[in-house]
């Protein structure tokens, strides 16, 4: 049911206010489809979406999930199969009136076994359709029905809403407790009265407040992430873009050709001579706290591209790490850097700038293993 222009006009003013781009995947429909096809559409979309990040001008630091409903449903399995497959980085997730859970094990569901609009009833038939024979054999997936779900963790902020007379309100509000049991920040709205759809279909007070309330949220979480979480002194320009493609990469053909294969870079960057040339200071594998990471050697790497990536956005390369066109990686253990290799291919699969390793016997701060700065440039 719906299409790719489905719920775009109630959004229009917001993609104004906040400067956003909206992006809508046209993802294959049940029942003509069945499982995780559409999950994996969604998630395609995500990736595309994230490898072409510069050319839309988008903040990576900025990249969110939405839906509603079923859509809501899906922006769920779609990430956590994004926190599982090491995918894009999603600063939040909005989830709204999620259908979420195929099992209707809970007091909501048997509340509203009867009653006219989208009713329990209603919900069985939706999730035969979407799983067809996945659940007489046992074999759904908590990508599917995220409400099978054991492991929230790691997973970016939510934003659940739900109406109290709709069969999805319970699950919804039992995916929110379960966010908060694994760590994860989640703001629930049960909305009093409130049926599946009241704030999209009925033209009631309180479905506008739900919509208000949802949209300051989404202010909030999006401006909060407008500025980079680590300081740098770098004032930007107001006459220069970051304009990454660009620049063009080229491997020389032979024997090391498999090698920069391997790591994700290339041999040679070409950069027009006109613009600014942003650099880094090393960068150092520091949390939102200002911390340094010692859980393990993957999350301080990861921690490590997370202040590169901040640093390049104080200095105006919108795209983040995407727009640097050369890393410089200072490792204590030089027999790390095949971590790192994993870690950025992980974190940014198509993007293959120039890459300079370094052992080093001593890093600044103690307990480090890595530092890295990094070089983009702003075109006219």
């Amino acid at each position: 049911m719906g299409n790719v222009y489905v719920g775009l006009a109630a959004v229009s003013e917001l993609v104004k206010d906040l400067d956003a781009v909206i992006i809508s995947p046209g993802y294959r429909l049940s029942p003509e489809v069945h499982g995780m096809v559409s999950v994996e559409d969604c998630y395609a979309s995500l990736v595309w979406m994230s490898q072409n990040l510069a050319t839309y001008n988008i903040d990576p630091a900025r990249l969110m999930i939405a839906g509603v409903s079923a859509g809501a449903g899906l922006a769920a399995g779609v990430t956590l199969l994004a926190r599982d497959r090491k995918g894009p980085r999603l600063c939040a997730q909005l989830l709204a009136c999620p259908m979420l859970d195929d099992r209707f094990d809970n007091l909501s569901s048997r509340q509203f076994e009867k009653g006219r609009g989208f009713y329990t009833p209603w919900g069985r038939y939706a999730w035969k359709l979407v799983l067809g024979d996945d659940i007489e054999r046992g074999t759904v997936s908590h990508y599917v029905a995220p409400g099978r779900a054991q492991d929230l963790s790691d997973l970016p902020p939510a934003y659940i809403d739900a109406g109290s007379g709709e069969p999805f309100r319970d699950e919804d509000i039992a995916y929110a407790t379960k966010l908060w049991e694994c760590g994860v920040q989640a703001d629930l709205h049960v909305w009093g009265g409130g049926c599946h759809g009241f704030d999209l279909f009925y033209p009631t007070e309180i479905g506008a407040e739900a919509i208000r309330t949802r949209y300051a949220w989404l202010r909030r979480t999006l401006k909060e992430r407008k500025e980079p979480t680590i300081p740098f002194t770098m004032l930007p320009s107001t006459t220069l873009s970051s304009t990454t493609p660009s620049v063009t990469y080229a491997r020389v053909p032979g024997p090391l050709e498999d090698l920069f294969q391997s790591f994700g870079s290339s041999h040679v960057a070409r950069i027009p001579l006109s613009g600014s040339l942003v650099v880094t200071s090393g960068q150092p594998g520091f949390d939102r706290d200002d911390q340094l990471v010692t859980e393990c050697l993957e999350k301080e790497f990861e921690a490590c591209l997370d202040c590169v990536e901040a640093a390049l956005m104080a200095g105006n390369v919108k795209a983040g790490l995407v727009g640097a066109h050369k890393l410089t990686a200072y490792f204590l253990d030089i027999r790390h850097e095949p971590l790192m290799q994993e870690v950025w291919r992980k974190r940014l699969p198509e993007h293959r700038p120039t890459w300079v390793s370094i052992g080093v016997s001593q890093l600044a701060i103690p307990g480090m293993h890595i530092e890295i700065l990094a070089e983009a440039v702003l075109f006219k």
